[in-house]
């Protein structure tokens, strides 16, 4: 699923937003950041994310049931986090920061989210990150504004921690 959900997050920011990529000299891939400008719409955001997700197709080993359901809900639940975090604000959404793990610790996503504040240009900007970036993320002058948990229902052995993290708030 990792895979799956990668690509839909590199193609949701294709279609509605911005992808760079990070390369070394030799061009291999060091990192990606993905930015979504804002929404003034949460539903429409919602339904371009959907589409994206769709010309997916069906995600391996997952079925249209039951687990399709109690994931499309979690993720719903992500959203409504989102959207309580940031209260209205007009803010650009970062889906996706992404390193390579031989580029980890070399400044690689601090690099990315450099190239994130240029593109919002002091627009406020909000991502969700597992607790172990929490600290990353502050060390890059990010808040930190919630914590929840995301459990899908009736798969309750997959319950992970989410993060809400903000910038020019």
């Amino acid at each position: 699923i990792t895979s799956y959900m990668l690509n839909a997050m590199l193609n949701f920011s294709g279609l509605y937003g911005n992808l760079f990529a990070c390369r070394d000299k030799d061009g291999s891939f060091l990192g990606v950041v993905t930015i979504v400008p804002p929404y003034k719409s949460h539903t429409l955001f919602f339904l371009h994310f959907a589409r994206s997700v769709m010309t997916l197709g069906r995600p391996p080993s997952y079925s249209w049931g039951k687990d399709a359901t109690a994931r499309f809900d979690a993720f719903n639940a992500c959203m409504e986090e989102h959207k309580n975090a940031m209260k209205g604000v007009s803010h650009y959404y970062i889906p996706l920061v992404g390193v390579s793990e031989a580029a980890q610790g070399k400044g690689v996503g601090r690099k990315l989210l450099q190239t994130a504040k240029i593109v919002a240009d002091n627009v406020p900007f909000y991502l969700d990150c597992h607790d172990g970036n929490v600290a990353f993320y502050e060390k890059q002058g990010m808040a930190h504004r919630t914590n929840y948990p995301m459990v899908p229902k009736g798969f309750e052995e997959d319950k992970f921690s989410y993060n809400g993290m903000t910038f020019g708030l």
